[in-house]
């Protein structure tokens, strides 16, 4: 446990980490086996393992990721108030959405079509239309928006529940009674994310692409954006995520991995109760030895944490580029994907230290210049 309530170091890093895995999880997908519109699909590379990849990451990511912004949220709000909130909420959130939508959305959309083209009967030309430019998607920015949506109702609960002490103080302490003990936390976790499966009518996280909110979405992402909020009201149980955490991430693994390899014989229901309680284990497991290993201060971590925004946010389109260079290669898609990853990252973290971080872009992003 850190010491500063200003930078705590383990869930800062993790928060971090969720945002990065974010290109893993792209650079796959251009070699994934079946379906997955809108990306291109190189078919002479594909390999179902990086599916299972791709899809162990989907599983934790996202409900991670907005547990952490619940838990920062929380802090921001004790520490500045709601107005102040709202307004570092709207430049670090609103305008980067905004932005980066209008920036990216023409290059995504043009960089799927020529390498769709490409890979299909090995024909591409790079042109833009009038309709690239009108964004129809929030691409890969969706989470952002969705992380707005989920501040302003949680503001808007902090101010109700501010009038009604007495229910606040029986949320708090039903919230301690479950998170105290690893069993009923699982439990309890593993309950509400079924019917929540059940309200988006999915085996796994939704990704809501449209510009028009999807309220089922919204609900299961403010259920772990809540669960945050409340994580940080009572910050002192962050160390019972530590117990069990190894087990629990190990746990997690090992069922979704029998999901994975057994899904066509899996009744749906059946499917739908152990994606609940792998989202669950994950919950508990992966922030928990975050606290444990990473409680202290690094610069290197610093460094990747700072950086984190901007390499998610620029990703996509290289990631879906770069597979066309490699198009002719007869290697395995896991050497492919390997490739891309590793290109885009070093784009990605190049281009953050050269021309963001010490740059008016960077102050944009981050707050401050480095």
């Amino acid at each position: 446990m850190e010491k500063k309530e200003t930078r705590i170091h383990s869930l800062d890093s993790l928060r971090a980490y969720m945002m990065l895995l974010g290109i893993v999880l792209h650079a796959t997908e251009v070699y994934l086996v079946g379906d997955n519109p809108p990306f291109p699909k190189d078919f002479d590379s594909t390999h179902l393992g990086l599916n299972y990849v791709e899809y162990l990451i989907h599983m934790f990511r996202m409900p991670i990721f907005f547990l952490l912004a619940g838990f920062f949220g929380a802090l921001l709000y004790t520490k500045r108030g709601i107005s102040n909130m709202i307004q570092n909420r709207i430049r670090r959130i609103v305008y980067p959405f905004i932005t980066f939508l209008i920036v990216l959305f023409p290059v995504v959309a043009v960089s799927i079509r020529s390498v769709t083209g490409l890979f299909s009967d090995g024909l591409t030309s790079v042109s833009f239309s009038t309709e690239d430019f009108i964004p129809d998607s929030t691409i890969h920015l969706w989470f952002l928006y969705y992380l707005w949506l989920c501040t302003l109702l949680t503001l808007f609960l902090a101010k109700i529940l501010t009038h009604l002490k007495g229910v606040k103080n029986a949320v708090l302490k039903i919230f301690r009674k479950v998170v105290y003990q690893g069993h009923t936390r699982l439990g309890v976790s593993t309950l509400l994310i079924f019917i929540l499966l059940l309200i988006i009518w999915e085996l796994s996280p939704p990704v809501p692409l449209t510009l028009i909110p999807d309220f089922p979405s919204l609900a299961f992402y403010l259920f772990f954006y809540l669960f945050g909020w409340l994580l940080f009201k009572t910050k002192e149980l962050l160390p019972r995520l530590v117990q069990n955490a190894g087990l629990y991430t190990l746990l997690a693994v090992a069922v979704y991995s029998i999901e994975f390899l057994f899904y066509n014989e899996i009744d749906d229901v059946i499917k739908g109760i152990m994606s609940a309680f792998v989202i669950a284990l994950f919950l508990s497991g992966i922030p928990g030895l975050f606290i444990q290993h990473y409680n202290g201060a690094s610069k290197r971590m610093r460094y990747i944490s700072d950086s984190s925004y901007w390499v998610y946010l620029i990703h996509l389109p290289f990631t879906i580029i770069i597979p066309a260079f490699l198009i002719d290669w007869e290697v395995s898609g896991i050497i492919k994907f390997l490739i891309n990853l590793t290109l885009t990252s070093l784009i990605c973290f190049i281009s953050y230290h050269f021309l963001v971080r010490k740059t008016v872009i960077g102050e944009f992003l981050n707050g401050k210049k480095y």
